[in-house]
């Protein structure tokens, strides 16, 4: 099983200075995939997986979130798109997204194959893999 980590949710909002992220996780997600194909199919790789949650971030100060349906829109149309790329590739899509992270979290930092997205969480599951485990760029 190949384990993606995707950082979705507030990532996408243009106006907060976190969004060029979200262009270089889709640049890397692409890359990714595109230079490994042959190595997940080496590695007999079976099923893909996205580890993924739309988190909208609040300002402690006013108490509000950053969300908005402009947001969550392009958050679902990237995630189409994912998903499209991985089924070009002759997978299906599984999604893990548990309401405690801490699951999701576990889900991660045992898979055997994994790719991180631009965040310090993917940053905290490389660390904590398991020794024979691949980690590709």
């Amino acid at each position: 099983e190949l384990v993606i980590h995707l950082r979705c949710g507030d990532i996408f909002d243009n106006t907060d200075p976190d969004f060029i992220r979200s262009s270089r996780q889709k640049t890397l997600i692409h890359n990714i995939l595109s230079r490994n194909k042959k190595r997940f199919i080496n590695n007999d790789i079976k099923k893909v997986t996205v580890v993924t949650a739309l988190h909208f971030g609040a300002n402690d100060l006013n108490q509000r979130y950053f969300y908005s349906d402009k947001i969550y829109n392009d958050n679902i149309i990237f995630l189409k798109n994912f998903e499209n790329k991985v089924n070009d590739f002759g997978y299906e899509l599984n999604l893990v997204s548990n309401v405690d992270f801490d699951l999701d979290f576990c889900y991660m930092s045992h898979s055997h194959h994994f790719v991180g997205s631009v965040s310090q969480v993917s940053n905290i599951i490389k660390k904590c893999l398991p020794k024979p485990a691949k980690i590709y760029y």
